[in-house]
Protein backbone atom coordinates (compact mmCIF):
# COMPACT_ATOMS: atom_id res chain seq x y z
CA UNK A 1 0.00 0.00 0.00
CA UNK A 2 2.66 2.75 -0.97
CA UNK A 3 0.18 5.44 -1.47
CA UNK A 4 -1.18 4.71 1.93
CA UNK A 5 1.98 6.78 3.39
CA UNK A 6 1.37 10.19 5.30
CA UNK A 7 -1.77 10.60 2.87
CA UNK A 8 -4.68 12.94 4.53
CA UNK A 9 -7.98 12.32 4.32
CA UNK A 10 -11.22 14.13 5.08
CA UNK A 11 -14.74 12.26 6.26
CA UNK A 12 -17.76 14.36 6.19
CA UNK A 13 -20.74 12.41 7.30
CA UNK A 14 -23.61 13.70 9.53
CA UNK A 15 -23.39 10.66 12.08
CA UNK A 16 -20.16 11.50 13.85
CA UNK A 17 -19.92 7.83 15.39
CA UNK A 18 -19.54 6.38 11.85
CA UNK A 19 -17.37 9.34 11.06
CA UNK A 20 -15.01 8.24 13.78
CA UNK A 21 -15.42 4.51 13.41
CA UNK A 22 -14.23 4.67 9.57
CA UNK A 23 -11.56 7.31 10.49
CA UNK A 24 -10.45 4.29 13.13
CA UNK A 25 -10.25 1.53 10.56
CA UNK A 26 -8.48 4.04 8.20
CA UNK A 27 -5.33 4.64 10.56
CA UNK A 28 -5.41 0.97 11.82
CA UNK A 29 -1.85 -0.20 10.32
CA UNK A 30 -0.93 2.90 8.22
CA UNK A 31 0.37 6.47 8.44
CA UNK A 32 -2.67 8.34 6.75
CA UNK A 33 -4.00 11.48 8.53
CA UNK A 34 -7.86 11.12 9.04
CA UNK A 35 -9.31 14.08 10.11
CA UNK A 36 -13.25 14.09 10.69
CA UNK A 37 -14.91 17.28 9.60
CA UNK A 38 -19.05 18.67 10.58
CA UNK A 39 -19.50 19.38 7.36
CA UNK A 40 -19.06 21.39 4.20
CA UNK A 41 -18.27 24.72 6.39
CA UNK A 42 -15.26 23.21 8.08
CA UNK A 43 -13.51 21.65 4.99
CA UNK A 44 -13.55 25.49 3.08
CA UNK A 45 -12.16 26.54 6.43
CA UNK A 46 -9.54 23.66 6.23
CA UNK A 47 -5.94 24.63 5.34
CA UNK A 48 -4.86 22.17 2.64
CA UNK A 49 -6.19 20.05 0.25
CA UNK A 50 -7.06 16.49 1.44
CA UNK A 51 -5.73 13.79 -0.74
CA UNK A 52 -8.74 11.39 -0.45
CA UNK A 53 -12.68 12.77 0.96
CA UNK A 54 -14.97 10.45 2.33
CA UNK A 55 -18.60 11.40 1.99
CA UNK A 56 -21.99 10.23 2.18
CA UNK A 57 -24.07 10.22 -0.98
CA UNK A 58 -26.23 13.05 -0.07
CA UNK A 59 -23.44 15.42 0.39
CA UNK A 60 -21.80 14.91 -2.68
CA UNK A 61 -23.36 17.29 -4.53
CA UNK A 62 -22.56 19.90 -2.08
CA UNK A 63 -19.05 19.16 -1.82
CA UNK A 64 -18.64 18.58 -5.48
CA UNK A 65 -19.75 22.30 -6.76
CA UNK A 66 -18.98 24.05 -3.21
CA UNK A 67 -15.28 23.25 -4.94
CA UNK A 68 -16.04 24.22 -8.36
CA UNK A 69 -15.42 20.91 -9.39
CA UNK A 70 -11.67 20.89 -8.28
CA UNK A 71 -11.52 18.22 -5.76
CA UNK A 72 -9.51 15.15 -4.66
CA UNK A 73 -10.95 11.95 -5.35
CA UNK A 74 -14.14 11.64 -3.38
CA UNK A 75 -15.77 8.10 -2.46
CA UNK A 76 -18.86 7.50 -0.93
CA UNK A 77 -19.95 5.82 2.16
CA UNK A 78 -22.63 3.45 1.53
CA UNK A 79 -24.38 0.58 2.92
CA UNK A 80 -26.69 -0.05 0.07
CA UNK A 81 -23.93 0.13 -2.94
CA UNK A 82 -26.67 0.38 -5.32
CA UNK A 83 -29.05 3.11 -3.85
CA UNK A 84 -30.24 5.97 -6.30
CA UNK A 85 -28.28 8.49 -4.33
CA UNK A 86 -24.79 6.15 -4.48
CA UNK A 87 -25.27 5.48 -8.46
CA UNK A 88 -26.43 9.61 -8.92
CA UNK A 89 -22.74 10.06 -7.65
CA UNK A 90 -20.86 8.10 -9.06
CA UNK A 91 -22.32 9.54 -12.44
CA UNK A 92 -21.93 12.90 -11.19
CA UNK A 93 -17.52 11.68 -11.03
CA UNK A 94 -17.26 10.08 -7.32
CA UNK A 95 -14.25 7.65 -7.66
CA UNK A 96 -16.16 4.97 -5.95
CA UNK A 97 -18.13 3.58 -3.06
CA UNK A 98 -17.33 1.63 -0.28
CA UNK A 99 -19.13 -0.73 2.07
CA UNK A 100 -18.28 -0.02 5.75
CA UNK A 101 -19.57 -3.41 6.30
CA UNK A 102 -15.92 -5.11 4.72
CA UNK A 103 -12.86 -5.70 6.23
CA UNK A 104 -10.99 -3.31 6.82
CA UNK A 105 -8.42 -4.73 4.29
CA UNK A 106 -10.81 -4.60 1.49
CA UNK A 107 -11.39 -0.80 2.59
CA UNK A 108 -7.67 -0.27 2.70
CA UNK A 109 -7.58 -1.84 -0.52
CA UNK A 110 -9.94 0.60 -2.06
CA UNK A 111 -8.56 3.65 -1.07
CA UNK A 112 -5.18 2.43 -2.28
CA UNK A 113 -6.45 1.41 -5.63
CA UNK A 114 -7.89 5.23 -5.41
CA UNK A 115 -4.97 7.25 -4.93
CA UNK A 116 -2.90 5.30 -7.05
CA UNK A 117 -5.37 6.11 -10.11
CA UNK A 118 -5.65 9.81 -9.22
CA UNK A 119 -1.80 10.34 -8.72
CA UNK A 120 -1.22 9.95 -12.47
CA UNK A 121 -4.50 9.97 -14.27
CA UNK A 122 -3.54 11.95 -16.96
CA UNK A 123 -0.47 9.44 -17.59
CA UNK A 124 -3.26 6.68 -17.52
CA UNK A 125 -5.09 8.65 -20.39
CA UNK A 126 -2.62 9.15 -22.16
CA UNK A 127 -0.90 5.28 -21.59
CA UNK A 128 -3.96 4.52 -23.16
CA UNK A 129 -4.67 6.36 -26.07
CA UNK A 130 -1.17 5.25 -27.24
CA UNK A 131 -2.27 1.45 -26.49
CA UNK A 132 -5.10 2.38 -28.84
CA UNK A 133 -3.39 4.11 -31.74
CA UNK A 134 -1.18 0.84 -31.28
CA UNK A 135 -3.52 -1.68 -31.45
CA UNK A 136 -4.24 -4.67 -33.98
CA UNK A 137 -7.81 -3.31 -36.07
CA UNK A 138 -9.47 -6.79 -35.00
CA UNK A 139 -9.83 -5.08 -31.57
CA UNK A 140 -11.54 -2.20 -33.11
CA UNK A 141 -15.37 -1.96 -31.51
CA UNK A 142 -17.79 -1.68 -34.64
CA UNK A 143 -20.49 -0.82 -32.34
CA UNK A 144 -21.33 2.48 -31.84
CA UNK A 145 -24.07 1.80 -28.79
CA UNK A 146 -26.70 3.67 -30.13
CA UNK A 147 -25.25 7.03 -29.12
CA UNK A 148 -26.38 10.03 -30.76
CA UNK A 149 -24.08 12.63 -32.38
CA UNK A 150 -24.53 14.58 -29.77
CA UNK A 151 -23.65 12.10 -26.75
CA UNK A 152 -20.40 11.04 -29.23
CA UNK A 153 -19.18 14.29 -29.21
CA UNK A 154 -19.47 14.87 -25.38
CA UNK A 155 -17.53 10.88 -25.23
CA UNK A 156 -14.27 12.16 -27.57
CA UNK A 157 -14.31 15.32 -24.75
CA UNK A 158 -13.97 13.00 -22.20
CA UNK A 159 -11.65 10.95 -24.24
CA UNK A 160 -9.46 13.94 -24.17
CA UNK A 161 -9.16 14.21 -20.42
CA UNK A 162 -11.82 17.19 -20.34
CA UNK A 163 -13.99 17.18 -17.35
CA UNK A 164 -17.72 18.12 -17.34
CA UNK A 165 -18.03 22.20 -16.83
CA UNK A 166 -14.92 22.18 -19.50
CA UNK A 167 -17.35 20.12 -22.21
CA UNK A 168 -20.02 22.25 -21.46
CA UNK A 169 -18.58 25.57 -22.18
CA UNK A 170 -16.90 24.43 -25.40
CA UNK A 171 -19.85 23.04 -26.82
CA UNK A 172 -22.16 25.67 -25.45
CA UNK A 173 -23.99 23.63 -23.45
CA UNK A 174 -25.41 23.82 -19.59
CA UNK A 175 -23.37 21.89 -17.11
CA UNK A 176 -26.73 19.75 -15.89
CA UNK A 177 -27.38 18.94 -19.62
CA UNK A 178 -24.05 17.61 -19.94
CA UNK A 179 -24.50 15.79 -16.85
CA UNK A 180 -27.70 14.10 -18.58
CA UNK A 181 -25.76 13.25 -21.63
CA UNK A 182 -23.24 11.56 -19.32
CA UNK A 183 -25.43 9.70 -17.59
CA UNK A 184 -26.95 8.14 -20.57
CA UNK A 185 -23.34 7.55 -22.46
CA UNK A 186 -22.71 5.61 -18.99
CA UNK A 187 -25.78 3.60 -19.38
CA UNK A 188 -25.71 2.79 -23.13
CA UNK A 189 -22.36 1.86 -22.71
CA UNK A 190 -22.76 -0.29 -19.90
CA UNK A 191 -20.28 1.56 -17.43
CA UNK A 192 -19.80 3.08 -14.15
CA UNK A 193 -17.16 5.44 -14.46
CA UNK A 194 -15.46 7.80 -17.00
CA UNK A 195 -12.14 6.14 -17.06
CA UNK A 196 -14.09 2.33 -18.29
CA UNK A 197 -16.01 5.29 -20.83
CA UNK A 198 -12.89 5.98 -21.95
CA UNK A 199 -11.68 2.60 -23.17
CA UNK A 200 -14.68 2.42 -25.08
CA UNK A 201 -14.44 5.36 -26.55
CA UNK A 202 -11.15 4.10 -28.01
CA UNK A 203 -11.99 1.19 -28.94
CA UNK A 204 -14.70 2.52 -31.14
CA UNK A 205 -12.49 4.81 -32.18
CA UNK A 206 -14.08 7.46 -31.91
Amino acid sequence: WMFLMEKTIYILHQKSSLAELLAWTLRLGTDLNVICLGGSQELKQAETLPDLIFVQPELYEKIHAFMNGITPPILLIASHPDDEQVIDALYAGAADAVDLGKEPEELLEKVNQTLTIAADNNALIKKLIHKNKTARQQEKDETDYGLTVKEKEILKQMRDGNHLKLIAQTSDTSYETVRTHVKRIYKKLGVMSASEAVIKAMKMEL
